[in-house]
């Protein structure tokens, strides 16, 4: 290897056991051998895993600093590439790890956006995780990591828009794929997303998906905070408005600028909401609204012929 005042750049073999390597600057471009024995630490301001370097891990690894993994970068053994608190750690496009992180710091996938492959993720009550979203296509559009085996999740998801994307009722995000997911994240920074729509995270902690979906609440046609009979009864005062001007205080659920049948629909699914609410009508009243508006259906659309 060559080290000067400027950093150390490794262009033959280094080996740590239980050993610290600290300096202004560090670039892995051959091999590296971490032996079990203890852990040891890169310690730098800029750390690079450059394109065909290999670096065996045997035990703990941790660095310190900003790291920067390339695609073709070969990380394996037993061992774990640990971030520190403070550190930030960035699986450049196409990266491939295969021994287990652990991030107590920052991490981060791509060059916004991207898709990284690691062996297993473990990320503590201190970790962040920066996912980028600015599409739905995914590793492409939006960050993708592709985790082999588990993952442990803790800390914070922090999701950002990029490129102004603006998410659409339906866009799926799958930005986990993990063979077992465990744990829950501690806190989730999510974007804000337009009134009539909400995150989906029933399936975040199973198949790793983020799901964009209409609020409970666009259905709240009279805005006082819930979903009852008396939305249906604004719903079916302003049937008749078809010309695409309709708001949500119309009876417009979908915000397509009508109220339609689509827009019953939606009330039907979420009504009652919240779902203990005491003024929503019996059973049996509400099955007469729903008929009444079958009827008006129906006539609408006898009318038209």
């Amino acid at each position: 290897f060559r080290s000067s005042t400027w950093g150390l750049k490794n262009n033959g073999v280094i080996n740590l056991t239980n050993g610290t390597v600290e300096v202004p600057d560090f670039s892995q471009d051959a091999q590296l051998n971490v032996s079990a024995g203890g852990p040891s630490r890169l310690e730098s301001p800029g750390i690079d895993f450059e394109w065909a370097s290999t670096s065996t891990v045997e035990d703990d690894l941790e660095v310190v600093g900003d790291t920067n993994i390339f695609a073709g970068a070969v990380l394996t053994g037993s061992g774990r590439l640990v971030v520190p608190a403070g550190s930030l750690l960035t699986l450049l496009d196409g990266a491939t790890v295969g021994i287990e992180i652990e991030n107590n710091g920052q991490m981060s996938v791509g060059s916004s956006p991207g898709f990284a492959t690691i062996d297993a993720f473990t990320q503590t009550v201190g970790g962040q995780w920066e996912v980028d979203l600015g599409g739905t296509l995914a590793g492409t559009e939006h960050d993708q990591l592709d985790i082999i085996n588990d993952a442990t999740l803790a800390g914070m998801l922090d999701v950002s828009l990029i490129g102004g994307f603006s998410p659409a009722e339906g866009d799926l995000f799958d930005v986990i794929s993990a063979s077992l997911i465990t744990g829950v994240f501690d806190t989730l920074n999510l974007p804000v997303l337009s009134p009539s729509l909400v995150w989906d995270l029933a399936d975040l902690y199973t198949t790793g998906e983020l799901l964009v979906s209409l609020s409970p609440l666009a259905s709240d046609f009279d805005e006082d905070g819930d979903v009852d009979g008396n939305d249906f009864l604004r719903w079916q005062r302003n049937f008749s408005i078809l010309d695409g001007t309709a708001s949500l205080s119309n009876g417009d659920a979908n915000g397509d600028g009508d109220v339609d049948g689509d827009d019953f629909l939606l009330w039907q699914r979420n009504c009652p909401y919240p779902a203990a609410l005491s003024s929503v009508p019996e059973p049996n009243s509400l099955a007469l609204l729903a008929m009444g508006a079958t009827g008006a259906l129906v006539y609408r659309r006898r009318m038209t012929y």
